[in-house]
């Protein structure tokens, strides 16, 4: 008898290339969901997480629910990764669809093709949610709407929500443990519309895990996420994540080990994208989880995670230590290669530095570990002119193997009601102090930075870059576009670390890539097959 369902999903880059189009892969399992059901099911409730959710159609949807109604006592969606940035167009096209067709899928493949347009959402906005809140009333069981995007969104008071769909911000763990247990001895209970917390200190996330089940789908060829650490050491000026600024907050060894042990034993996993907002950030972390953890595994593990680039700087010889612990990829916050602008966001090597560390790098890990650069459009200070020579230097470096390009955020004052307190940013708190200035937050969220970049020249500057990768050869896109996570899910369609690697250099390779690649969609279409119940 299910008590809890929760709806997840990554929204898929889906791309042409020429007369094909490639999926990068979208099958692994994001974190948030599994780590609630998982605190949920240590309390003896039964929990159902439904991944690839944007693929059922509401009758999928319908069915999902009906097949689980029995001791429902409340449906969850979770939209960390559910989000993509679409037309207007496509994303009305997707919620047609959604609404009217007659199986439990959907092709998902027409809407989810990148284009230079469009704005970031969720596929499911008001009127999907508000929907399946309604058709839940009949079992009176409300619809919980969680994840990073709901205070980011574009919907910012969610007006229009059915009264059944409430928002839930935060970690949640504690709050989500303690609405479910009085849900369960009074079914009339009621949460508050918004929960702004910070679990961190009412779970014992320390000891903590993340427990499969064989409802999981969990099989050897998957990364699962791995939650390592919570927070980060640093308070980066334009961060709006949670638990900033945090020390030594990463679990206790024993703990962990046994979780990776487990699942080895259990479902032959060897592999995990860690969810760990910094993984180098102490000398001392480094150490500890390779002595009493990696090294001490009954295989050699492999993985992926957020890396500081400054940290290798002033500790070198944690390069060989992450290398030996299983390190494949490494996705790096550079954001900037001009000095002002770094220094006053609190990204301080410098250029000159930045590419010595880089050659460090490069030249200690070879193409054994790989480096994926993130950069940020419109920071304080920077002109179009040097945030075009970094993009024209990311096009031709071999420093580098992947780099991303992201507009400047910065949560408007109009959003502020919707975000916890450590989620909005020093830039967002004092734009003046940063030479920032609001065009206008009521509608939209223009800016204008010191050196006059707004946040659509952000915006186009990161566009620019995605349309100059995909000019080249489809083989290089692989490798200029692979952020961290989708090297994971690459990784999960069966290719190797030497076919990426390589792949960029080659061109017979393409077409058994892109094979693997879609191949994904048959086990996702699998999957949901058995959640629907259907042959």
């Amino acid at each position: 008898m299910t008590n809890v369902v929760i709806f997840t999903d990554r929204a898929p880059r889906l791309r042409y290339y020429g007369d094909k189009i490639y999926n990068m892969g979208y099958y692994n399992h994001p974190a948030g969901a599994y780590k609630i059901a998982s605190s949920l099911r240590e309390q003896g409730l039964d929990v159902l997480v439904v991944p690839n959710a944007i693929n059922l159609s509401w009758n999928g949807v319908k069915r999902i629910i009906n097949k689980n109604s029995a001791g429902l006592l409340w449906v969850g969606v979770s939209t960390t990764l559910m989000f993509g940035k679409l037309s207007a167009k496509l994303f009305n096209d997707y919620r047609e669809n959604w609404h009217t067709n007659p199986n439990f899928t959907m092709d998902i493949v027409p809407y989810f093709i990148e284009t230079d347009g469009g704005y970031w959402d969720v596929p499911w906005g008001i009127k999907e949610f508000s929907r399946i809140a309604e058709y839940l009333e009949q079992f009176n069981a409300p619809l919980l709407i969680g994840g990073s995007f709901v205070t980011r969104s574009g919907y910012r008071d969610w007006k229009g929500l059915h009264k059944n769909a409430k928002i839930v911000t935060g970690y949640a763990e504690r709050y989500l443990g303690h609405f479910t247990r009085n849900k369960k001895n009074n079914p009339n209970h009621d949460p508050h519309y918004l929960v702004t917390n910070n679990s961190y200190d009412d779970v014992d996330f320390k000891q903590s895990k993340i427990t499969w089940t064989d409802k999981d789908f969990a099989s050897k060829e998957d990364w699962l996420p791995l939650e390592v650490a919570r927070g980060c050491a640093f308070n980066c000026a334009y961060c709006s994540y949670d638990l900033k600024g945090t020390q030594e907050a990463y679990k206790n060894t024993t703990s962990l080990r046994e979780e990776i042990i487990r699942n080895y034993e259990v479902y032959g996993i060897t592999k995990y994208h860690l969810v760990d907002d910094l993984y180098n950030d102490s000398k001392t972390k480094v150490r500890r989880l390779y002595d009493e953890v990696w090294s001490k595994l009954p295989f050699k593990p492999e993985w992926v995670s957020y890396m500081r680039l400054d940290m290798f700087w002033a500790d070198p010889e944690s390069i060989e230590i992450v290398k030996e612990s299983g390190a494949r990829m490494g996705g790096f916050g550079i954001e900037t290669l001009n000095d002002r602008a770094g220094k006053a966001v609190g990204k301080g090597l410098g250029k000159t530095r930045i590419l010595e560390a880089l050659h460090m790098l490069k030249e200690r890990w070879q193409n054994q570990v790989l480096i994926n650069a993130y950069f940020i459009a419109g920071l304080p200070y920077e002109s179009k002119e040097s945030i075009m020579e970094t993009l024209e230097w990311c096009l031709n470096t071999d420093l580098l193997f992947s780099a991303n390009w992201y507009p400047h955020w910065i949560t408007p004052p109009s959003n502020f009601s919707w975000a916890t307190e450590d989620a909005i940013s020093k830039i967002a708190r004092a734009p003046g102090d940063y030479g920032i200035t609001w065009l206008d937050y009521e509608d939209n969220i223009s800016w204008v930075n010191s050196e006059g970049v707004t946040y659509e020249d952000a915006e186009n500057i990161s566009m620019q870059y995605n349309r100059s990768t995909q000019l080249k050869k489809f083989i290089d896109v692989v490798s200029q576009r692979t952020y961290y996570t989708d090297y994971a899910d690459i990784r999960a369609c069966g290719i190797t670390h030497d076919e990426i690697v390589n792949a960029r250099y080659t061109d017979n390779s393409q077409d058994e890539i892109v094979v693997k690649l879609n191949g994904i969609e048959e086990k996702v279409q699998q999957r949901l097959k058995k959640l629907l119940q259907i042959s």
